[in-house]
């Protein structure tokens, strides 16, 4: 757990990755805010030796809530290149998860009905975003391709119902991020590609030779790690663990680059059962909500399972308070004293 790895030849200082979480915390125009400056400073400085950040919007129309940031101009990067500041003077290796909320956002919208001139300014907004992530210094991208948002829909085959060359077959439905993935590599060739990516269907049904087949070509077009979460991963009980490490297993049988779990680990025996399995990384989002140093006190033998309760509240408590956990003790600034 607390050996080095690397990602497309960037050291990493353990196998512990902090998931990307969307704090809720931004500003209404999609700026970085001081407390999440604050929050990804902890983060760092908690232990973990991999940070995703919570998801970054590449369009300003199509976010997934009114608080989330955007990465889709370039007045967004000096919040940004504060985030990617603060990661790396604790110690971490920090990569920007970029996203499009598709038919989840808050003015959703159906990639079945997109034409061509929509669907390469999809494109053209990641392949972008990522060139600002970047310029920001983080040291990785990450493509979001699960959990219902817009690239999710279109790899899910009970989603995606295009008939054209960006529907039908699972070619055809990977056609899109083969192109965003392409474009990528060749503007920011010096960016690490990460992708996260449902273990399940949107039907929470088993898709193993149509995800086997994702990742596959998704190392072929040069991405450094696949991350395995899954559509469901609120809908399992607190005594639930390691949601989806027998899809990441499957996974890891059939590339040769790291694979990170995600779901379900928040204690040292979870997280080892997932690395003697054979996942090379362990991701923690509510763990981290609750208890921003879990990783340091892991290593210290100060504690062995975090705190968090696996309630599920901070999926909802901030729409009524400025805090994110239960446990935490609230802000002292409210969210509309500052946007």
């Amino acid at each position: 757990m607390f050996t080095e790895i690397s990602i497309n030849n960037r050291r990493i200082r353990n196998r512990i990755a902090r998931s990307a979480t969307n704090d809720h915390l931004g500003y209404a125009d999609g700026r970085v805010s001081p407390a999440q400056m604050r929050e990804y400073e902890e983060l760092a400085t908690g232990g973990v030796g991999l940070i995703f950040t919570g998801h970054l919007c590449v369009d300003a129309d199509h976010r997934a809530d009114p608080f989330q940031n955007l990465v889709c101009d370039d007045r967004f990067l000096p919040g940004l290149a504060e985030l990617a500041a603060a990661a790396h003077r604790g110690g971490a290796v920090i990569y920007g998860q970029i996203s499009h909320a598709g038919p989840k956002g808050v003015n959703p919208v159906d990639f079945n009905s997109f034409d061509q001139r929509e669907i390469q300014a999809v494109a053209d907004a990641f392949i972008s975003g990522a060139e600002r992530v970047a310029r920001a210094g983080f040291d990785g991208v990450q493509l979001h391709l699960a959990h219902g948002y817009l690239l999710s829909q279109v790899l899910d085959p009970l989603q995606n119902i295009r008939t054209d060359e960006y529907g039908g077959s699972r070619e055809n439905r990977f056609r899109l991020v083969r192109e965003i993935v392409a474009g990528i590599r060749t503007r920011c060739p010096g960016l690490s590609l990460a992708i996260k990516i449902n273990a399940n269907d949107s039907a929470f049904g088993s898709w193993d030779e149509t995800l086997l087949y994702y990742v596959q070509e998704l190392q072929r077009e040069g991405v450094g790690a696949v991350e395995v979460s899954g559509n469901n991963f609120a809908e399992f009980p607190r005594e639930a663990c390691l949601y989806y490490l027998r899809e990441a297993c499957l996974v890891k049988k059939q590339i040769d680059i790291p694979v990170i779990l995600v779901g379900g680990l928040y204690s040292r025996a979870t997280m080892q059962q997932a690395l003697d399995a054979g996942v090379d990384m362990v991701s923690l989002s509510r763990s981290l909500i609750a208890e921003p140093d879990f990783p340091v006190r892991l290593q210290k033998g100060e504690a062995e399972t975090s705190r968090c309760l696996r309630c599920n509240q901070c999926f909802s408590v901030f729409h009524n308070m400025y805090r994110r956990c239960v446990l935490r003790p609230e802000e002292q600034q409210l969210r509309d004293s500052f946007g």
